[in-house]
């Protein structure tokens, strides 16, 4: 699936907005380097890791679904995101026992 970082950064303008953080607020409750949210904010950012997206996600009250633009409803993570979420790490562990 392919995410356009333009609705990513929207939608984490919105959080910070929405919860008043300024870019190193997110950066420490999202537990990432003040750097990575300045670069993902000015567009510098080809891709995300998995755990930034979803550090921003929690630390901005919101599902990684909605932050990528794939959900409408922009409440919390959803059981369906767990689930998703526990059958990437099985492929994972499946692949490196291989």
């Amino acid at each position: 699936m392919i995410v356009d970082m333009k609705t990513i950064i929207i939608r984490v303008e919105l959080g910070m907005d929405y919860n008043d953080y300024n870019q190193r607020e997110l950066a420490e409750e999202a537990g990432v380097c003040t750097g990575t949210v300045s670069r993902l904010l000015n567009g510098h950012s080809k891709n995300l890791m998995l755990s930034t997206l979803l550090g921003l996600a929690k630390a901005i009250g919101v599902s990684p679904g909605w932050l990528c633009g794939i959900r409408r409803d922009p409440r919390r993570i959803e059981r369906e995101d767990l689930l998703i979420g526990q059958r990437k790490r099985l492929q994972l562990v499946k692949t490196k026992a291989a």
